[in-house]
């Protein structure tokens, strides 16, 4: 599937509503909270998901190949989201449903979230989020310099992912309200946090 192919897929008409839709969610309920520390939380959040994967390996989860790196970045999560929101000219709504994506391959395929894939999937979950709510977004090359892959290995990827998510993108406004309120309860600081998908 080429990026025009994947594109269209997440402008198509019929889809378009939702898009619309999901939008909506966003302003309505981002517009009265503050949203200091979202990126930290998230960071905390995708940080504990890793870290239990490393202690729970009796657990069957499935290895995704194509979203491996074969060492882990010397980078944090949190230095990583930060990156992407830095330059990305987006909102931190995008990161909510970016994490939301992330825990539906998490809980539906069974994927094994570790450090050695979880930078990949963010990069991708992001600019899925962004080509499905946005109707404005920057070029491929823009997205693939920002996570440092390549415009070829990008276009597999987000195939891949969006396959896998079984291009389900739309998210009800109550799943956004439930990670948007949790997320705004995590201490900064806090290492840990115990947080229920939307499965």
């Amino acid at each position: 599937m080429t990026e025009n192919e994947i594109t269209n897929v997440l402008s198509s008409s019929s889809i378009n509503a939702e898009k619309k839709e999901n939008k909506i969610i966003c302003e309505r309920i981002t517009e009265v909270k503050e949203p200091s520390g979202l990126i930290k939380a998230i960071s905390v959040v995708l940080k504990d998901t890793c870290e239990q994967a490393q202690f729970n390996k009796n657990e069957k989860l499935e290895i995704i190949e194509p979203f491996m790196t074969k060492k882990r970045l010397n980078i944090s999560i949190y230095d990583y989201l930060n990156h992407l929101y830095k330059y990305s000219e987006t909102s931190e709504d995008i990161f909510i449903i970016m994490l939301i994506y992330i825990d539906r391959l998490k809980t539906n395929r069974k994927i094994c979230l570790n450090y050695f894939n979880i930078y990949t999937l963010i990069l991708v979950a992001f600019i899925i989020a962004i080509k499905f709510n946005y109707d404005e977004f920057f070029s491929l090359d823009f997205y693939a310099k920002l996570g440092g892959v390549s415009q070829k290995e990008l276009v597999a990827l987000e195939y891949d992912f969006t396959t896998l998510l079984n291009f389900k993108f739309f998210v009800e406004e109550k799943i956004f309200a439930k990670y948007s309120n949790f997320l705004r309860t995590i201490d900064s600081d806090d290492e840990d946090c115990d947080y229920e998908s939307d499965g």
